[in-house]
């Protein structure tokens, strides 16, 4: 009696967001939920330029979603940002506190570096009554991160050190029964005139508040200083404006869609670089949480890709946070991270996580694909070319969505005269025009042995028609 074996071939897992980091960006373990809490804790120094606008004020531009005495709304660019899934519930405004100079930044014993400057003030909100203990979710007497975020906005201004993301320490004072782990918080500065928030602007607001939720600096170093300008919340574009007082002061863009997916916020469209085709993306205005698109290579696996989206000033839901956007197209990131969905550094301790700008992927890039003839094909970091290069059909100015063309310039051969297998490669050709159409890649080559077809058809996609070692006649 025969045996017969069946071998099958084992099948590719399925890829899934999370192979790209979806969902990857946490503080504490936690992923940015509805909402979290939000302390904004405002405090003088000496004999200062006081903070010029008071509590209602940053009531306004933080919290309030009517915001009448601004023109911008820090929730207002987070909901946006997060297709509605993230803003910052009141936690309350308090202060200013007045503080002697000797406990500013540049004075606090200690040296400037540490968080003993920050974790002084939290000291200051502990002492002056604030219910920090409401906050404490799982009872255990440590208020974190993930259960309250600290806001910290002073009239002390310093470059490099009061303004940014900064860590704060842990907090606990004698007489009471609880311990304020702040982690990261957001510092910024109000003691200027001639700037609606004083040096830090609302793009500093916007960038400073990401950080505190896990977000990183794309802006780049050395020769890539100024990377993505205007492309990214978290790239460059607030150096512009922090000290120049620019407009109102009120320059925003939309975050980059890597940071968007890491946090939850966006769900791109994968598709391996391979296929070729036409795809429709909606402005990142339009609130589609699938507008991007995810462009990766099976065989080098999930941790290098492009993120293909369309950024505008002008969508049909008007210009939003994306008003001061770098121009109005496709713009085309390029990501590698490593096994941990960690963006890996370049030697000059750039992030990878960069735009690739026209006409020939520069950088440091800041421009956006216009583009009605094709673009050189994309590369990766390592130099290796990939077989896809993309176009963007015509647009309006204002349009809610693009189309880009991705052509994939894959070869497929036929051979009219063999037999099988047939799998369009050279050595196993298919043997007729109509399968040779079928298979071949939207944008790629389909290459014909020497031979006779007496197939007709109409071909429907683009693709370039070869000759080789010989006359080919197809339709007679």
């Amino acid at each position: 009696m025969p045996i017969f074996i069946l071998v099958l071939a084992p099948t590719a897992p399925a890829v899934s967001l999370q192979d790209f980091g979806y969902l990857n960006m946490n503080v504490n373990g936690q992923v940015a939920p509805a909402h979290r809490p939000l302390l904004v804790i405002l405090a003088n120094f000496g004999t200062r330029v006081p903070i010029s606008h008071n509590a209602a004020f940053y009531d306004s531009l933080i919290f309030d979603f009517n915001h009448p005495l601004t023109s911008r709304n820090l929730n207002l660019f987070f909901l946006e940002n997060s297709n509605n899934r993230f803003f910052w519930s009141r936690g309350g405004i308090i202060g200013p506190f007045q503080l002697p100079e000797s406990q500013s930044f540049t004075n606090y014993p200690g040296g400037s570096a540490g968080p003993g400057f920050y974790s002084n003030i939290v000291a200051q909100a502990i002492l002056s009554g604030y219910d920090f203990k409401q906050y404490d979710a799982n009872s255990d007497n440590v208020i974190t991160q993930d259960e309250l975020q600290i806001m910290i906005i002073t009239d002390d201004y310093d470059t490099y050190g009061t303004v940014g993301g900064r860590p704060a320490g842990q907090i606990h004072l004698p007489g009471f029964n609880f311990t304020v782990n702040a982690g990261t918080i957001s510092t910024l500065f109000d003691g200027l005139t001639g700037n609606i928030v004083g040096a830090s602007d609302f793009f500093t607001f916007c960038h400073e508040s990401c950080h505190t939720l896990g977000t990183i600096d794309v802006y780049g170093y050395g020769i890539d200083a100024n990377q993505s300008q205007f492309q990214s919340t978290m790239s460059a574009g607030f150096f512009e404006s922090i000290d120049q007082n620019g407009a109102d002061g009120m320059k925003i863009v939309h975050l980059d869609p890597w940071q968007k997916m890491q946090l939850g916020w966006c769900e791109p469209r994968i598709l391996s670089i391979h296929s070729g085709g036409l795809e429709t993306i909606p402005a990142v205005q339009m609130g589609r949480p699938d507008a991007p698109v995810l462009l990766y290579d099976p065989s080098r696996g999930s941790n290098e890709f492009f993120l293909l989206e369309y950024r505008t000033a002008d969508s049909p839901n008007g210009s939003g946070y994306d008003s001061d956007v770098a121009g109005n197209g496709l713009v085309v990131w390029h990501i590698r991270q490593d096994g941990n969905h960690h963006l890996l550094l370049l030697p000059n301790n750039t992030q990878n996580d960069w735009s690739e700008a026209p006409p020939n992927f520069q950088h440091p890039s800041h421009g956006v694909w216009t583009n009605t003839s094709p673009s050189a094909y994309l590369q990766w970091q390592d130099g290796t070319q990939t077989v896809t290069r993309f176009r963007v059909l015509p647009f309006n100015h204002g349009d809610g969505s693009i189309t880009v063309e991705l052509l994939t310039g894959e070869d497929t051969w036929v051979d009219f005269s063999w037999g099988t297998p047939n799998s369009g490669a050279f050595s196993t050709p298919y043997n007729t025009f109509s399968n040779g159409v079928a298979h071949v890649s939207y944008g790629g080559n389909l290459n014909f042995k020497t031979g006779l077809s007496h197939e007709a058809m109409t071909i429907a996609k683009p693709m370039s028609l070869k000759a080789y070692n010989g006359p080919v006649l197809i339709g007679h």
